[in-house]
């Protein structure tokens, strides 16, 4: 309170002081800079002319019969000025005297002052009438110091003196002349106003006393006292520099209003830095060095202006303005410093200060750029007045929320770890409408659930079934609603979903910035609460909300959660144990092994595989097992690969590895077996493909040649999307013939198939690329694998020098990035590598060469049965032109050997292939 007390005395103390100083001086209308030179002159906007006779640039030299140098001579002689009521301009007296009607009736408010000012160069014409003048005399009103320099309205090279003048009137009686005088004096008188109240002041630190007010009462209990006195006594600072803003010419012209000036803006920000760094109770050196530079560079600055070093207050003021800045960069750079101490950042932080900063200096310098001298004489006061205040508007806004809690700060205790979880979930709500969300945390000892209960957080075991479920979603890495990519009628998590009405189960991503634990996955779930039996079909839940939900959660959640969740299970788990009911093994009993799970699934596959190699032999008569050559290969090293040449243009062959029974039968023996012996390994899946043709210019379009010229300059992946059979290999296959530096072989394999026949979880990716090291692979069908497959198969690209080519089969490629399923990390690694491959109905510029080599393609497989040249109609080509080819390549190239071939059957040897022969109406 004393603090306050002391603050309220010395804003009063200001406003009287101001009062004393400022009061009792007229508005001449003008505004003058410090040595008198006129700045500024309002124009009367129903007359439209400017105020008296002045013009900018000249200089006041004499008031009222006394000469005056500077605004303190002119203060001095307007306050002294007696009231003159009969003084009035003759157009306010009529032929006998006395006021005329409608004039100002309020004589004691007029004064009449006679005035002498100085012009630096004054211009002025004269007209000559016509009647010969005397050619030895000078115009009337023209004197030996004149010099003509404009003659008739054309400027003259040169500027003439006298004997050229008295020659030009006597030769030209009629000429109009212009003419320059240095230094022209000029006399007059203006009608000065009676001194009103400086009604400004009072508007000024009224807002301060009430918004000391406002601080005193509002302020932040968490603050240290000494620092809401600090942005108080800142707010008076802040108010000074307003009164400067608006009373600009005035306190120039005092010494006692120019020295408070001069400290308001030296300690203003130092000010502000010590009340921040003190505000947490746990001040530092920093804050009180920050003072003590305050202190000094104001009694520099008062020691400089009061001794004479400064020509005037205007520059000792353009100085501490500069302070003032050099102030908010320092506070800038000190919060740029990571430290442990308490916060020394004002304002809304570092970066809310350097916006500032950075706005105002740009504004700046185009207003400096528009009109440089306005500026530096009139416009640079205003900027350095934002600048403070916004500045300042930072500090209140502390001063009345107090330190703000950030990072730890946020989750550390309890409730507020809970606050943050039920924030979140309460977003999950609205988002998710009719449905009970909740947050699952899954890991090896157990799986529980977050949830809000009466406004409450809720943390408990969940049910068995909730458990399979998350457990199988996690070891599917998938999530609910399944992704557009997966086969929706053989996943397991389809039926799961439907059968617990489950809308929404979403493994959540931890934040950029926050940790991650192996082991633990954090699940979004959201359970319709409509009846299952509903006949209405449920809307799923789109792209965008899913996203949202992944997009709203915080690094403070995120953590919140991770540490509610541990506190329990590691509770639970010691619990069990001190009741001997908890081992080595997980929470759960009965939960096997991951490795053990492994084994199992690999040789439950390999049975598989047994059983169809069996009846594939069978249909086709075999009798003989597998060659002994055959099972060797199977059995080798992964890092023996065997590679299958195939053509370009041909469908991939299914790949099937000749299988030892012998082997698959071990493999698929008891546990007892699986222990002791290797897991067989299975042929290289990499298979080469063969360069494209050599005129396959014709067959791309010149912008897709340059994109593949652009990104094949970098060594990273590329992506490409496009529909099934659009053309995706071909594109690769071109690209690594324009590929400078990995000029090797183009390997391929087909993911999809790889995870039918093999399954990709125990791939040796690494192993398998290193054999190619150097060259380029084109992974096919890559949406079929997860995130994670395509993180580690990029590692193993970067890891063994390949081009990585993945091909997604997608058809919305052309709307929305193949790229959009997969996770934030994945997406910014290859989102800039994406070229989409369109329809092929999409490609106008290379239809006609294709459907040629289409044609010449179906000619050749007739041979001789063709004696003459078949081609394709006007109205076929027209046709195809508007089909959409659902197809692509594929359908176009059956649709020509269809067409081919009707002609043939029509018993011709050559001809035109009409619309009908392409199967259509």
């Amino acid at each position: 309170m004393v603090g306050w007390a002391f603050l309220l005395l010395l804003t009063v103390a200001s406003l009287v002081f101001g009062f004393v100083q400022l009061d009792g001086l007229p508005d001449l209308g003008v505004r003058f800079g410090p040595d008198l030179t006129v700045r500024t002159v309002p124009v009367d906007r129903e007359t439209d002319r400017e105020r008296q006779e002045f013009k900018r640039g000249d200089r006041l030299v004499a008031l009222q019969g006394q000469s005056i140098s500077d605004l303190r001579e002119l203060r001095s002689v307007l306050q002294s000025l007696p009231i003159d009521a009969g003084a009035l301009d003759a157009e306010e007296l009529d032929e006998n005297g006395e006021l005329v009607e409608g004039t100002r009736t309020n004589l004691d408010a007029m004064r009449k002052v006679s005035y002498q000012i100085v012009r630096p160069l004054y211009r002025f014409p004269i007209a000559l009438q016509g009647k010969p003048e005397d050619p030895t005399a000078l115009p009337p009103g023209v004197e030996p110091s004149d010099r003509l320099v404009e003659l008739d309205g054309r400027p003259l090279q040169t500027k003439i003196g006298p004997e050229g003048v008295r020659s030009i009137v006597a030769s030209r009686p009629e000429a109009l002349l212009v003419f320059e005088r240095k230094n022209a004096v000029f006399f007059g008188s203006v009608m000065v106003p009676a001194p009103k109240s400086p009604h400004v002041l009072f508007g000024i630190f009224g807002a301060v006393i009430v918004i000391m007010a406002g601080l005193w009462w509002f302020r932040s209990k968490e603050l240290e006292p000494l620092a809401s006195v600090a942005v108080g006594l800142e707010t008076l600072c802040f108010g000074w520099i307003a009164l400067f803003a608006f009373e600009y010419q005035w306190v120039l012209s005092d010494v006692g209003l120019s020295a408070v000036l001069i400290v308001a803006f030296s300690m203003v920000r130092p000010i502000a830095f010590f009340a921040h760094n003190i505000g947490d109770g746990r001040g530092t050196q920093a804050g009180w060095t920050a003072l003590l530079m305050g202190i000094v560079a104001a009694g520099t600055m008062l020691g400089l202006f009061l001794g004479g070093p400064f020509g005037d207050a205007e520059q000792a003021l353009h100085v501490v303005a500069l302070i003032a800045g050099l102030f908010v960069v320092y506070e800038i750079f000190v919060a740029s410093i990571p430290t442990d101490a308490p916060r020394s950042s004002l304002g809304e932080g570092s970066g809310y200060i350097a916006w500032i900063l950075v706005l105002a200096l740009f504004s700046a310098l185009l207003a400096w750029y528009l009109a440089p001298i306005s500026f530096e004489e009139n416009r640079w006061r205003w900027f350095a007045t934002v600048i403070v205040g916004l500045v300042w508007f930072g500090d209140v806004l502390y001063c009345l929320r107090g330190v703000p809690a950030e990072g730890w700060a946020l989750i550390s205790t309890q409730a507020d770890r809970h606050r943050e979880i039920l924030a979140y979930l309460d977003i999950t709500k609205m988002l998710l409408p009719e449905c009970r969300t909740f947050m699952v945390v899954s890991t090896r000892r157990g799986t529980f659930i977050l949830e809000e209960n009466a406004q409450r957080l809720q943390i408990q075991p969940s049910a068995e079934a909730l458990h399979d479920a998350m457990s199988i979603l996690v070891q599917e890495r998938a999530r609910i609603p399944l992704s557009p990519m997966v086969e929706r009628q053989t996943h397991p998590m389809a039926g799961i979903a439907e059968a617990m009405n489950m809308a929404l189960a979403l493994p959540l991503t931890p934040p950029e910035g926050a940790i991650e634990i192996e082991d633990l996955h954090v699940i979004l779930v959201a359970i319709r609460e409509d009846a299952p039996d509903t006949q209405e079909v449920p809307e799923e839940v789109g792209a965008e909300t899913i996203d949202l939900a992944q997009g709203l959660l915080s690094a403070e959640a995120w953590v919140a959660t991770l540490v509610e969740a541990y506190a329990i299970i590691s509770r639970a788990y010691l619990d069990e144990a001190q009741n001997g009911t908890v081992a080595a093994q997980p929470v759960r009993p009965g939960q096997e092994s991951r490795a053990l799970l492994a084994e199992r699934r690999r040789a439950a596959e390999l049975e598989a595989e047994l059983k169809r190699l069996r009846l594939e032999k069978e249909a086709s008569g075999q009798s003989q097992p597998a060659s002994t050559e055959s099972a060797r290969v199977a059995v080798a090293p992964k890092g023996e690969r065997v590679a299958r040449l195939e053509r370009a243009d041909s469908a991939p062959e299914v790949m099937q590895a000749d299988v030892d029974e012998e082997v698959v039968e071990q493999a698929a023996a008891p546990e007892e077996s699986v222990e002791t012996e290797a897991a067989p390994a299975f042929v290289s899946p990499l298979e080469v493909l063969d360069g494209p043709p050599g005129d396959f210019q014709h067959l791309l379009e010149p912008e897709l040649i340059d994109a593949l010229e652009y990104v094949l300059a970098s060594p990273e992946p590329l992506v490409l999307g496009g529909s099934e059979g659009s053309g995706k290999r071909f594109i690769a296959r071109v690209a690594q013939s324009m590929d400078a530096e990995f000029s090797g072989s183009l390997w391929f394999f087909d993911a999809q198939e790889m995870s039918d026949t093999h399954g990709l979880d125990g791939w040796a990716v690494d192993a398998i690329f290193e054999e190619v090291r150097g060259e380029s692979v084109l992974v096919r069908h890559a949406n079929a694998l997860t995130g994670t497959m395509l993180n580690d198969i990029y590692e193993a690209a970067v890891a063994s020098d390949i081009r990585l080519y993945l091909a997604f089969n997608d058809p919305n490629a052309e709307q929305v990035s193949v790229l959009e399923p997969f996770d934030e990390a994945l997406q910014q690694r290859l989102e800039h590598r994406e070229l989409i491959v369109p329809n092929f109905a999409h490609r106008p510029s290379i239809f006609e060469p294709v459907l040629s080599v289409f044609l010449t393609d179906a000619l050749a497989q007739y041979g001789d049965a063709l004696e003459a040249p078949v081609y394709l109609s006007e109205d076929a080509i027209d046709v195809l032109r508007g089909y959409d080819f659902p197809g692509h390549f594929d359908e176009a190239r059956a649709m020509i050997e269809q067409g081919v071939a009707a002609v043939l059957e029509r018993g011709e040897a050559g001809g035109e292939i009409w619309p009908e022969d392409l199967g259509f109406e």
